[in-house]
């Protein structure tokens, strides 16, 4: 008895589209089980184990070639001479850069929103 006999609804191109869905999902394996997805598996893994040691390899050959400490490298990077300026602070006195560096060894200012 064939497909035609059995089921009269489908005209013969919707039976051979049948036929050939049937056929193709006993010929193709599980993708899981194939060599490319083996070797993407393996290539993701390789991605991420180096993606983790990069910047532990960067800390490290970093601190390795740096002949100077981190406080010597702010202190040449910010070696540069601040203009003289005059900012009312919170409580509404006027206070002047060029007097507290006078006063202080180091002067610390710190702007929030407006304000230091």
């Amino acid at each position: 008895m064939s497909l035609n006999e059995s089921d009269p609804e489908y005209n013969e191109r919707e039976l051979a589209e049948i036929e050939e869905l049937n056929r193709l999902s006993d010929h193709n394996p599980e993708i899981t089980k194939s060599k490319l997805w083996r070797r993407l598996t393996i290539f993701v893994a390789v991605v991420i184990v180096c993606s983790l040691l990069l910047p532990i390899a960067a800390l490290i050959f970093n601190s390795s070639n740096s002949t100077t400490s981190g406080r010597d490298e702010v202190r040449t990077s910010t070696n540069i001479p601040t203009p003289n300026f005059e900012l009312i602070d919170t409580n509404g006195h006027s206070i002047k850069l060029s007097t507290e560096l006078e006063n202080n060894p180091v002067v610390i200012l710190i702007f929030y929103r407006g304000f230091f």
